[in-house]
């Protein structure tokens, strides 16, 4: 069975509102540690759900620090879908460092490895603008809690046009 290596630096991380998409019964996960970006990539908390975005413009803004997970095909499938890829996000091939294994052993000087992530292309300038922040969570003190699928109603459920451009 082949396995894929996924960082996620957002909702899908342990803790986070969406770490449930990485339930079994999607497919195959299996946590291999944390990471940060080689490059510099923006994070930006955005849309009036407050959602976690890593911008399509390498090497702007920080070294990026997230959780890696291999998974199999099914789980990559699902992930694509729960993403909106190719469509809303879109899932390309970074580098990336482990800075502790999935035991909890800090890594130091680890050679880089390609993984994919998901990047927003495509999006509005104007979030640029926005801090640009090195890790998420979505109980930081930058007060700006996400809002779940389940909890969206009236303006929020168009919220991907405050941050994409007009195709």
């Amino acid at each position: 069975m082949a396995l894929h290596r996924l960082f996620v630096y957002g909702t899908l991380k342990r803790g986070q509102p969406n770490h449930e998409q990485f339930a079994a019964q999607y497919g195959v996960v299996k946590f291999a540690g944390l990471a940060r970006t080689v490059n510099r990539w923006p994070l930006v908390i955005a849309s009036r759900c407050n959602i976690p975005f890593m911008l399509d413009k390498e090497g702007h803004g920080n070294h990026v620090e997230g959780e890696i997970y291999d998974v199999d095909d099914k789980m990559l499938q699902h992930c694509d879908e729960f993403e909106g890829s190719p469509d809303y996000y879109q899932r390309v091939t970074i580098q990336i460092q482990l800075t502790q294994d999935s035991g909890g052993t800090k890594v130091d000087w680890e050679p880089s490895q390609d993984v994919m992530v998901y990047v927003l292309g495509s999006f509005k300038e104007s979030l640029l603008e926005l801090p640009l922040r090195q890790s998420y969570d979505s109980n930081g003190e930058h007060g700006l809690k996400y809002t779940p699928r389940c909890e969206r109603t009236g303006d929020m459920v168009d919220h991907k046009t405050d941050v994409k451009t007009a195709p």
